[in-house]
C-alpha cells in the first residue's frame, strides 16, 4: 500500500492541500458523469455542481472528482507499456518487431502503439464529424436559403406557415449540430488527455529503468518539458485530426450544392479557397513545425539551467555567480524568445488568413458570377457565402490547425520515443559458462559462475516482474557441491551471499579507455565485512554500480553465490535482496522515518534499534516533531551528517542478502562514524555480507577482507595481517593514513577511566526515544500558494504594460462590407454593379493591411511581455534568500520555468488574438442586426446580460480549476526530479519499491487528471449554453422576421440578418472559450507574476563600496551574533562572539547540528533579515556592504562540490577574469592537470563525469584562482579518501599559507596543526582556543571527542 510507504505525505507533496490526497483517495470522489442520468448526460447538467461550488467559495483540491475508470494513469500506462509481457501491451509489440529485425533502420513507432490503442473511440469520433460536417452543417444552408425565399419582392410565392416550419427546421439542425458538436469535442480532447496520461507514464516508467550512463540525456529539465510542454500537444491534436481526410470530402459536397447557384463560378471560389490554404497555409505550418522542433530544443537548454541552478543555488550564491547564470540564461532565452516570436507572426499570419480567406472566396466567386453576366440574388448569395463560411472554417481555420498540430504532435512523439529508446540498465542472465583455468584460482570451494552478458536487444527486459518471481530447481550436482535452485522465490534464500569477480572489465562510455574497471578479480566471502578503498576516481562507487547491475560487464564473469561450508548454491543476481546507500545522501520530502522505511512495513523493534545503531536519536530529540520531522526536498532541513546517517539507516532497516554501503562514514563526526561503525556495520549487520567503500582507513584493521583498488584494477586483495605479510607498496599509503586501531584498543583496556567516558558520552548521545505518533504534527514545506476569484485587472494591466506599447488595430470594414453587400443585392439597391464591384474590392484591400498590422503589431506586444515578465522572474529568483529555496520544492519553482512560462509564450498571444478578433465580430453582428430589426435590441440586451453573468460564474470556476491544475502538477515534477537524484537507490531497493514510486507517479498523474478533466468538461458545458443561447437568439430574429415582415423587407437586408445569425452560432462559444482561454493561461502569468515579487536579499551593491584589495588582512570578528532561519524558529546560532586574527587557521569542531554550517551561512549573510550582532572583516562592518561586493572577497570550498553542465572553463571562471594560463596553474596545484585535456571539456550535470573528490579539487581551484585573504573550507574533506585530503590541506597550507582559513572538519586530526579550535554546541561557542590548551581541560568538549576519536590522536597531537 502507498500509504505504508511513504506516509500519509506522499513522497513529494509540495502543497498543504496535498497532505490529505491519501483520506482523498480513500473515501473517493465518484464522478458524478458516471452515475448522471441521460438528460443530465445530454445537457452537461452533471457539471452543475462543481460550478456551483466555484461561485460560492471557490474550489479547492478536496472537491476534485476522481478520473473516470477509463482515465486512470495505471490503466492507461499498464496497456501502453510493457510491464507485464503480454500481446496487448502495444510498445512490447514495436520493440518485438525491432528485436526480430535488427538490421532494420525502423524504429519502434509510438504512433503506431497509441492507435492500435485508441483507434476504436477514434474512429467512433470521426464518424460523428461525418455526420456533422458532411450531413448537418450542408443542410443548414439550404434550409436558410428556403428562409430568404419568402422575402422576394413581389407576389409572395410562400405561405406564412411554410416559412415558419423552415424556420422551426433550421432551429432543430441548428441544436442538433449543437449537440454533436460539444459532445464530441469532449470526447476527443479525452482521448487526448488520455494519450498524454499513457505517454507520461511510460516516460516515468522508461526513467526507473534508463541506464546511468544515459540519465545526462535525460536530466530534470529535459524530463519537465517532455510531460509539461511536448505531450501537451496531444491534448487538442484529436480535434482536428479528422478533418484532414474529411475536408476533400467536404470540399467536393459543397462545391456540388454551390454549382446549383453559381454554375462554374463554384470553380473560381473553389480554387481560391484551396490556393490559400494548402500551398500558402502548408508552407507555413511546415515552417512552423520547424520552429517548434528547434524551440523545444531551446526549451530543453533553459529548463535544464534553471534546474542545475535551482539544485546548487547556495553555493551560486555564496560564489556570488547570479550575474554569470543571468548571463547564461539570457542568451539562452534570447535564441528561444526570438524562435517563438517567429512562430508567433506565423500564427498572426494564418489567423488573418483565416479570415481573409472567407472574404476573399466569397469576394472571387461573386466577382466572377456577376462578370459572367449573372444577376445577384439573396437567394443566392447569402446561402453560398454560409456554405462557403462552413468551408472557410474547415479549410482555412481548422486544417492547417490540423496540420500545424500534428505536425508540433510528431515533433514531440519523436522526442519522446528517443527518449523511450534511450539505454536501459542491461538485463541480466544466469548461463553457464566455461572459465578459463588461468583465471581461476583452484579453492576447495568451487562455485558456479554466473555470467552477466550485455545484451544488445534486451530493451525493456530489465524489471520484468514475472521474470524474477521463480528460479529453477535444486539440483545436487557429483563433482561439486553446487546446487541449483529451481521454483523456489528469493525469500527462501539464506542471508549467506558470496561474491566472485574474475578479469572483469567494465566501462561507463563504450570503447573508452582505459576502461572504467579493468581485469578486476576479487572474492568476497558470505557473511564478511569487506572494504573497498583507493584513491578519488580509483573507481570503488563502479564497483558497488556493477554488482548492482547499473555497469555493464563488457568482458570477465560476476559470480553470486549462497550456502557455506563445502556446499554452493547458484544465485541470480536479480533474487539477491541488495540494500544500498549512496555516496551523496538521497533524500525525499517527507518525514524522516519515511525516507528511512521507503516501503518497508514499519517494524518498531527493528526501527528503534537502526535508528540507534545509525546515531539518530539524539537528533530525534533535538527536531520539532522528533522522526516525523518533515525534512524537505533533498533533506533540505537536515544537516549534512544527519542526511548521511538517514541515508545509512534506510539501507541498514532493510532486511537484505548483500549491503553495498558507498562511503558512509566520510560526512560524519569522528567519534558518530566509530559509532557506526561498531555499533552499525559490525554490530546490527554481523552475519551479513556487507561491502564498504570508505576513506576512513582507522578501521582497516577490524575488517574480514581488504581490496584496494588504483585506476580501475584491484591491487590488492586480503586481510590486513596479510597485506601487511605482503610488503607492497601499498602498504606504505595505508600506514601513513591510517590509525593504529590496535594500540588504541590495548590502551582503552589499559585506562579504565577512558574506557568510561568514552561509554558514558555514547550513552548519552545515542539513549533510544519513542518516535512520535502523530504524522499530523509533522513540519512541512510551505504550502503553495493559491489565488482565488477572479484575475484582476491589476494582471492584465502587469502584462501589457511589460509588452510596452499596445496597438489596438480592428478594422471594422467588416461591417460595412456586409452593408454594402446588402444594399446591393436589394432590387432596389443604392450602388450600382461596378461600383459595388469597386467599393467590395477596396474594403477587401483594407482588410488585408488592417489584419496582419493588427496581427504582427499584436505578437509583438506579447513577445516583449513574455520576455520582459520571463526576465523579471529569474532576476527576482535570484535575488531570493535561501529560506525561499529551502521551503520550495524545486518541482514547484521549475514548474513556473517550464508550463507557466511555455502557456505564457505560445499558448495566450494566439488565443488573445483571436478572442478579440471575435469579440469585435460579434459587437458587429449585433449591430447588423438591430440596425435591421430595432425591436432585437431588447433580446440582444436579455442575451448580453445573461452571457455576462454565465461568462462571470464559469471564469470564477475555471480559474479555480485552472489554479488547481497548475499546483496539482508540480507535484508530478517534483517527483521526477527526486527519482532521477535517487535513481540508483530507488533500482537496488527492489521491484516492489519499484513499483511503488510508480503507483505514486500515477496517483499524482490522477489527481492532474481529475482537474484536467474538470477543465475541459466545464469548458464544454459553458460553450455548449453560449450556443444554446446563440440558437435562442437565431430563433427569435429569423421567427421576427416573418412574423413581422409587412411586405416591405427586403431579402438582401433577411439574408444579412440570418447569415450573420447563423454565424454567431459557433462564433459566439468560440470567441467567450477563447477568452475563458486567456483568463485561464492568465494563471500561468499571474503565477509568474507572484514570483516578481519575492522577498529579497540584499543590498547587492552599495554606494560606498570597499576598496578593490579589501579585505588585505583577513582580521574577522563576530560580535554578539545570533541567528535564526525565520521569524517563527528558533535561533541557531545564539550570542556568538569571537575575534580571528589575520592569517589563523581555526578548525570549526561540534557535532552534528551544533551550528557549524550556520556560522558560515551568517558570515555570507544567507538568512537575510534573521541576522543580529555585528560580523567585522578587516574592521568593516558586513552588513554595511552588499552581498556582491561580500560574497566575492571570501573563498569557500563547499560541503557539497557542485558543478554544472557546462565548460570546465566556466566552472572554474565564469566571468572571464583570467587568462588559461592562470586556469591551467589552478588545475595543476590541485593535481588535475593531466586528467583532462582541454578548458572546453563539457562537463555532465552535476559533474557525474567527474568523482567527489575530483569535483571537491575543481572546488579548491576555484578559491586558488580567487586567492582570497579569508578562506572557508565548510567540511571539504567529508567525502574524499585521505590522500586526496592530504592533497588539499597541504595545498592549503602553501597557497594560502598567510590567509585566514576556517575549516569545519569531521576528522580531527586535520585541525590539530590549527591556530585555533572553535568547538560549538547547540549555537553556542563552547570552547575556543588553542588545540593544546584545550586539551589540558580533561573535561572538556574537545578532549571528550578526541578521546572517542583516538586516544593516540589526543596524547599526540602534533
Amino acid at each position: 500500500m502507498i500509504e505504508k510507504t511513504f506516509g500519509s505525505q506522499g513522497l513529494h507533496m509540495t502543497a498543504g492541500e496535498f497532505s490529505n490526497m491519501d483520506e482523498k483517495k480513500k473515501r473517493g470522489r465518484r464522478n458524478p458523469k458516471e452515475t448522471a442520468n441521460f438528460l443530465s448526460w445530454l445537457c452537461f447538467g452533471w457539471t452543475l455542481p462543481i460550478f456551483s461550488k466555484g461561485v460560492k467559495r471557490g474550489l479547492q483540491i478536496s472537491d476534485l472528482y476522481d478520473p473516470l475508470k477509463a482515465n486512470r494513469s495505471v490503466a492507461l500506462g499498464d496497456r501502453l507499456e510493457i510491464i507485464f509481457v503480454s500481446p496487448t501491451r502495444e510498445w512490447k509489440k514495436e520493440l518485438t518487431k525491432m528485436e526480430k529485425h535488427p538490421n532494420s533502420k525502423r524504429q519502434p513507432s509510438l504512433v503506431w502503439a497509441l492507435f492500435r490503442m485508441f483507434w476504436v473511440p477514434f474512429t467512433l469520433q470521426g464518424v460523428l464529424f461525418v455526420v456533422l460536417l458532411l450531413g448537418l452543417k450542408i443542410l443548414e444552408p439550404i434550409c436558410q436559403r428556403w428562409i430568404i425565399s419568402y422575402f422576394d419582392s413581389g407576389e409572395k410565392l410562400m405561405p406564412q406557415n411554410e416559412a415558419l416550419l423552415y424556420v422551426l427546421t433550421l432551429t432543430l439542425l441548428t441544436l442538433g449540430i449543437i449537440f454533436i458538436d460539444h459532445h464530441n469535442t469532449l470526447r476527443t480532447q479525452e482521448l487526448g488527455m488520455c494519450i498524454r496520461i499513457a505517454c507520461c507514464s511510460m516516460i516515468y516508467r522508461k526513467l526507473l529503468r534508463l541506464h546511468l550512463t544515459t540519465v545526462k540525456n535525460a536530466a530534470a529539465g529535459k524530463v519537465a518539458n517532455l510531460i509539461s510542454n511536448d505531450v501537451a500537444r496531444f491534448d487538442d491534436v484529436l480535434n482536428y485530426l479528422h478533418l484532414v481526410w474529411i475536408m476533400p470530402l467536404q470540399t467536393i459536397l459543397i462545391g456540388y450544392v454551390i454549382w446549383q447557384s453559381v454554375g462554374i463560378a463554384t470553380l473560381a471560389g473553389v480554387a481560391a479557397m484551396i490556393i490559400q490554404t494548402l500551398p500558402v497555409q502548408s508552407y507555413l505550418t511546415h515552417i512552423s513545425a520547424k520552429l517548434r522542433s528547434k524551440i523545444a530544443d531551446r526549451t530543453d537548454e533553459r529548463v535544464q539551467i534553471m534546474s542545475e541552478l535551482i539544485s546548487g543555488i547556495q553555493v551560486v550564491k555564496m560564489y556570488a555567480w547570479e550575474k554569470p547564470f543571468e548571463l547564461i540564461v539570457s542568451r539562452v532565452r534570447k535564441l528561444e524568445i526570438k524562435l517563438i516570436a517567429h512562430s508567433s507572426y506565423l500564427r498572426a499570419a494564418l489567423v488573418g488568413m483565416i479570415e481573409l480567406t472567407g472574404r476573399g472566396t466569397n469576394y472571387v466567386t461573386m466577382i466572377t458570377f456577376v462578370l459572367m453576366g449573372h444577376l445577384l440574388t439573396a437567394e443566392i448569395v447569402f446561402p453560398v457565402a454560409t456554405l462557403l463560411n462552413t468551408l472557410r472554417v474547415t479549410c482555412a481555420a481548422e486544417l492547417p490547425t490540423a496540420v500545424t498540430s500534428a505536425g508540433e504532435a510528431a515533433v514531440s512523439l519523436r522526442r519522446i520515443t528517443e527518449f523511450l529508446l534511450l539505454d536501459e540498465v542491461k538485463g541480466m542472465e544466469c548461463v553457464e559458462s566455461p572459465v578459463p583455468k588461468d583465471l581461476v584460482k583452484n579453492n576447495a570451494n568451487n562455485v558456479t559462475n554466473v555470467i552477466l552478458k550485455n545484451e544488445a536487444d534486451v530493451e525493456m527486459k530489465s524489471l520484468l516482474r514475472n521474470e524474477r518471481k521463480s528460479m529453477v530447481k535444486i539440483e545436487q550436482t557429483e563433482d561439486s557441491g553446487i546446487e541449483i535452485v529451481k521454483n523456489r522465490t528469493g525469500d527462501e534464500l539464506r542471508h549467506e551471499i558470496g561474491v566472485e569477480l574474475v578479469n572483469v572489465a567494465a566501462n561507463w562510455i563504450s570503447d573508452q579507455l582505459p576502461p572504467t574497471l579493468c581485469e578486476v578479480s576479487l572474492k568476497i566471502k558470505s557473511k564478511s565485512l569487506s572494504v573497498v578503498a583507493g584513491p578519488v576516481g580509483s573507481g570503488k562507487s563502479s564497483l558497488l554500480h556493477l554488482l548492482l547491475g547499473e555497469l555493464s560487464v563488457g568482458a570477465g564473469r560476476v559470480s553470486f553465490s549462497s550456502g557455506g561450508g563445502s556446499k554452493k548454491t547458484k544465485i541470480n543476481s536479480r533474487d539477491i535482496r541488495i540494500s544500498y546507500t549512496s555516496q551523496v545522501p538521497w533524500l525525499f520530502s517527507a518525514s524522516i522515518r519515511d525516507n528511512i522505511l521507503f516501503g518497508q512495513p514499519y517494524d518498531e523493534k527493528r526501527y528503534q534499534e537502526v535508528t540507534r545503531v545509525c546515531a539518530l536519536v539524539k537528533d530525534f530529540e533535538q527536531l520539532p516533531q522528533g522522526d516525523l520531522s518533515f525534512v524537505g526536498e533533498r533533506g533540505a532541513s537536515l544537516s549534512g551528517g544527519q542526511k548521511a546517517r538517514v541515508n545509512l539507516a534506510r539501507a541498514v532497516y532493510k532486511d537484505a542478502d548483500l549491503y553495498l554501503l558507498d562511503d558512509p562514514l566520510s560526512a560524519v563526526d569522528a567519534h558518530v562514524g566509530r559509532h557506526l561503525f561498531e555499533k552499525c556495520l559490525k554490530g546490527f549487520l554481523n552475519g551479513k555480507t556487507r561491502l564498504l567503500v570508505t576513506h576512513q582507513l582507522q578501521f582497516l584493521q577490524h575488517v574480514d577482507n581488504i581490496i584496494f583498488i588504483d585506476r580501475g584494477t584491484v591491487v590488492l586483495q586480503g586481510t590486513y595481517d596479510e597485506i601487511a605479510d605482503a610488503g607492497l607498496h601499498v602498504l606504505d599509503f595505508l600506514k601513513t593514513e591510517k590509525t593504529d586501531e590496535n594500540e588504541e584498543a590495548q590502551d582503552r583496556h589499559e585506562d579504565n577511566i577512558t574506557e568510561k567516558t568514552t561509554h558514558t558520552a555514547a550513552t548519552d548521545i545515542f539513549e533510544p526515544i519513542e518516535p512520535s505518533e502523530s504524522i499530523e504534527e509533522s513540519e512541512k514545506l510551505s504550502d503553495e500558494k493559491v489565488a482565488t476569484g477572479i484575475i484582476s485587472t491589476g494582471i492584465y494591466k502587469s502584462y501589457f504594460l511589460a509588452g510596452g506599447n499596445i496597438y489596438r488595430l480592428q478594422s471594422n470594414d467588416s461591417i460595412a462590407n456586409e452593408e454594402a453587400k446588402s444594399n446591393w443585392f436589394n432590387e432596389d439597391g443604392l450602388l450600382r454593379t461596378d461600383v459595388a464591384i469597386q467599393v467590395c474590392t477596396a474594403l477587401f484591400i483594407a482588410s488585408i493591411f488592417f489584419l496582419m498590422l493588427r496581427g504582427f503589431l499584436f505578437m509583438r506586444t506579447c513577445m516583449n511581455a513574455s520576455c520582459n515578465i520571463h526576465n523579471s522572474m529569474f532576476s527576482n529568483l535570484l535575488c531570493a534568500p535561501m529560506r525561499f529555496f529551502n521551503t520550495n520544492p524545486a518541482g514547484r519553482i521549475l514548474n513556473r520555468f517550464s508550463k507557466d512560462v511555455g502557456a505564457m509564450d505560445e499558448f495566450l498571444p494566439k488565443a488573445m488574438l483571436e478572442a478579440l478578433q471575435i469579440f469585435f465580430a460579434i459587437i458587429g453582428i449585433f449591430c447588423i442586426v438591430i440596425f435591421f430589426i430595432p425591436l432585437a435590441i431588447v433580446p440582444v440586451i436579455i442575451i448580453s446580460g445573461v452571457l455576462y453573468l454565465v461568462t462571470i460564474t464559469t471564469l470564477k470556476t475555471a480559474q479555480s480549476i485552472k489554479r488547481l491544475e497548475g499546483i496539482a502538477k508540480s507535484p508530478v515534477f517534483s517527483h521526477v526530479g527526486s527519482t532521477l537524484d535517487g535513481l540508483t537507490t530507488v533500482r537496488s531497493s527492489g521491484a516492489k519499491i519499484i513499483d511503488m514510486l510508480r503507483q505514486e507517479f500515477d496517483l499524482r498523474q490522477d489527481l492532474h487528471t481529475g482537474a484536467w478533466y474538470m477543465t475541459i468538461a466545464t469548458s464544454t458545458a459553458f460553450g455548449f449554453a453560449l450556443d444554446m443561447l446563440s440558437c435562442f437568439f437565431t430563433s427569435f430574429v429569423c421567427f421576427s422576421l416573418i412574423l413581422l415582415d409587412d411586405g416591405n423587407f427586403l431579402s438582401g437586408s433577411a439574408g444579412l440578418v440570418i447569415t450573420q445569425c447563423l454565424l454567431m452560432t459557433s462564433t459566439l462559444q468560440f470567441g467567450v472559450k477563447k477568452f475563458a482561454m486567456v483568463v485561464s493561461q492568465m494563471t500561468s502569468v499571474e503565477r509568474i507574476l507572484h514570483y516578481t515579487d519575492l522577498p529579497k536579499e540584499g543590498p547587492f551593491i552599495t554606494d560606498k563600496p570597499p576598496p578593490s584589495t579589501w579585505p588585505s588582512k583577513g582580521d574577522l570578528v563576530f560580535n554578539r551574533v545570533s541567528m535564526r532561519y525565520a521569524d517563527d524558529k528558533p535561533p541557531v546560532l545564539k550570542d556568538v562572539s569571537m575575534n580571528i586574527k589575520p592569517g589563523w587557521k581555526v578548525g570549526i569542531v561540534g557535532r552534528t547540528g551544533a551550528g557549524k554550517s550556520s556560522l558560515i551561512s551568517a558570515l555570507f549573510r544567507l538568512t537575510g533579515d534573521g541576522l543580529e550582532g555585528d560580523i567585522f572583516l578587516d574592521g568593516i562592518d558586513t552588513k554595511t556592504i552588499g552581498l556582491q561586493e561580500l560574497r566575492p572577497r571570501i573563498s569557500i570550498i563547499p560541503q557539497e562540490p557542485i558543478l554544472f553542465s557546462a565548460s570546465l572553463r566556466y566552472n572554474l571562471d565564469p566571468f572571464n577574469e583570467y587568462s588559461d594560463s592562470e586556469l591551467w596553474d589552478s588545475l595543476r596545484e590541485v593535481e588535475l592537470g593531466e586528467s583532462v585535456s582541454s578548458l572546453d571539456f563539457q562537463v555532465d550535470e552535476g559533474g557525474a563525469n567527474f568523482s567527489v573528490g575530483q569535483r571537491q579539487l575543481i572546488c579548491l581551484a576555484r578559491a586558488i584562482l580567487r586567492n582570497n585573504r579569508l578562506l572557508v573550507l565548510d567540511e571539504a574533506t567529508a567525502n574524499i579518501d585521505r590522500s586526496t585530503d592530504a592533497l588539499i590541506q597541504s595545498t592549503v597550507r602553501r597557497r594560502f599559507s598567510d590567509c585566514t582559513v576556517l575549516t569545519i572538519a569531521h576528522r580531527l586530526n586535520t585541525v590539530m596543526d590549527n591556530d585555533r579550535v572553535l568547538v560549538m554546541d547547540g549555537g553556542c561557542i563552547v570552547e575556543f582556543g588553542p588545540p593544546n590548551l584545550l586539551l589540558e581541560n580533561p573535561n572538556g568538549l574537545f578532549t571528550q571527542m578526541l578521546k572517542q576519536t583516538s586516544k593516540r590522536t589526543s596524547e599526540n597531537p602534533s
